[in-house]
C-alpha cells in the first residue's frame, strides 16, 4: 500500500469580518478513508490530522462530515467532538479540543453510514485567540470501498471479538511512528479471548482457549514467522519492548496488498517464512507470548510486512455464529459472564465490539 498522506485544508468561509484572517490551519488524513462493514452496522473509518499555525491556542468547535456531493453525515461540536481526539500522547485530564501553538489534535473517526457513500469532505471551525470564527473545508477525499470477505481465524468456539474504537488506550487510538512515520497498525485489530476465561485470573497455559488452532483466513504465503518465545507461566510484570510485542506471530501475504498478523501464538508454529499455505491450514496455535494480559490471539490486517510500521485495514469475515456480547468491554474485562442472545448467522461483516461469537 503507498502511503499518500493528503493536506486538505483548501478554503475557509466566514463572515467578512473575519475574512481577514490568515489560513493557519492544515487538515491532513495519513490514510484513506475506509468502508467498514460490522455485525452491527457499516462505518466509514479513518482519522483527521489537525495542524495549528497559529501563534495563539486554536479552539476547536465543530466538524461536519459532508459526502462528495456536500450531503451531510455527521456533525461533531462540544463534548462530542472532544470524545473523538485521542491518541496515547493526550493527557487523561487534556482540553483536548484545545490545540496549542503549533501544535496539532488526531481526531478519530468511525462514522455510521446508511447509505453508500464514496467520498468525504469536512468542514471544521474554530477560532483564535479572541478573532472570529473561521470554518475550513476540505476537497473530497475517496473513500475506499469494502474488502472481500475471507475464513475465520480460529477454529470453532465460543470466542469474545474484544476491541473498543473509543477506548484511549486499545489498537484504534495507538499511533507509532517506525522510521519516522506514524501509522496507526492496530486500526481494525480484534483481540480474540475464548469467551468461558476468567479475565481475574489469567491462567496461560490452563485457559479454556489456549491450544486453539490459529488458521490461514485465505490461501496465501507465509512472509514472517517468530517462534522463538516460551509459553510462559504467568504475567510477567516487566515491560516488554515494542519489537517483542508480538510475542510468536505470523504474518499472511493473501494478496492484493493485505497482510494478515496472528499474535501472541504457542510456541511450536505449524509453518515459517516462504511456506505458501491454504484456506483452513493449521498456522500455529492461541497462546499468551509477547505484550499480554492473558491467553488471546490478536489478529489485524495492514498493508505492508510490519507489525507495527504499517496502516491497519478493514476486513470482514465471510460467515460467522454470534451468540451473546458484553455490554461494554469493560465488563469484558471485569470478571462478569457475557449475555447469551438467540444466535444468528452474519455474513461479509467484521464481529462488532466485544460479542461473543462461534466459528465453523
Amino acid at each position: 500500500m503507498i502511503r499518500t498522506p493528503l493536506a486538505l485544508a483548501a478554503l475557509a468561509i466566514t463572515a467578512p469580518a473575519s475574512a481577514q484572517i490568515p489560513i493557519s490551519a492544515e487538515l491532513t488524513l495519513p490514510a484513506a478513508p475506509a468502508t467498514l462493514v460490522r455485525a452491527d452496522g457499516t462505518q466509514i473509518a479513518y482519522e483527521i490530522r489537525v495542524a495549528s499555525f497559529h501563534r495563539s491556542p486554536m479552539r476547536l468547535h465543530a466538524l461536519e462530515i459532508l459526502d462528495g456531493e456536500s450531503r451531510p453525515l455527521g456533525r461533531y461540536e462540544g463534548d462530542k467532538l472532544a470524545a473523538l481526539v485521542g491518541g496515547q500522547w493526550v493527557a487523561e485530564d487534556a482540553d483536548r479540543t484545545l490545540v496549542p501553538p503549533a501544535g496539532h489534535a488526531l481526531i478519530f473517526v468511525n462514522l455510521p453510514v446508511h447509505r453508500p457513500v464514496t467520498a468525504v469532505r469536512h468542514r471544521l471551525t474554530y477560532t483564535a485567540g479572541d478573532r472570529p470564527p473561521v470554518t475550513v473545508e476540505t476537497a473530497p477525499r475517496t473513500v475506499a470501498a469494502a474488502p472481500r470477505p475471507f475464513g475465520p481465524p480460529i477454529r470453532g468456539g465460543t470466542w469474545s471479538a474484544i476491541y473498543q474504537p473509543a477506548m484511549e488506550f486499545g489498537h484504534r487510538r495507538y499511533v507509532y511512528a517506525v522510521n519516522g512515520t506514524p501509522r496507526v497498525p492496530g486500526r481494525h485489530a480484534i483481540d480474540f479471548f475464548h469467551a468461558e476465561r476468567n479475565p481475574k485470573e489469567p491462567r496461560y497455559a490452563a485457559d479454556p482457549g489456549f491450544g486453539a488452532e490459529v488458521i490461514a483466513v485465505a490461501d496465501g504465503r507465509v512472509v514472517a514467522a517468530r517462534d522463538d518465545f516460551a509459553d510462559p507461566a504467568r504475567r510477567d510484570p516487566n515491560p516488554v519492548n515494542p519489537e517483542n510485542a508480538t510475542g510468536n506471530y505470523v504474518a499472511l501475504d493473501i494478496g492484493n496488498g493485505r497482510i494478515v498478523f496472528y499474535e501472541h501464538l504457542k510456541q511450536g508454529l505449524a509453518v515459517k517464512r516462504g511456506d505458501r499455505v491454504r484456506r483452513g491450514q493449521l498456522l500455529g496455535r492461541v497462546g499468551a507470548t509477547g505484550q499480554v494480559g492473558g491467553t488471546h490471539l490478536h489478529f489485524h490486517v495492514a498493508g505492508t510486512n510490519s507489525p507495527l510500521g504499517a496502516e491497519g485495514l478493514p476486513f470482514a469475515l465471510d460467515g460467522f455464529e454470534q451468540v451473546g456480547s458484553w455490554a461494554t468491554i469493560d465488563q469484558a474485562f471485569s470478571g462478569e459472564r457475557w449475555q447469551p442472545a438467540t444466535p444468528r448467522r452474519v455474513t461479509a461483516a467484521m464481529p462488532a465490539p466485544n460479542i461473543v461469537v462461534r466459528f465453523p
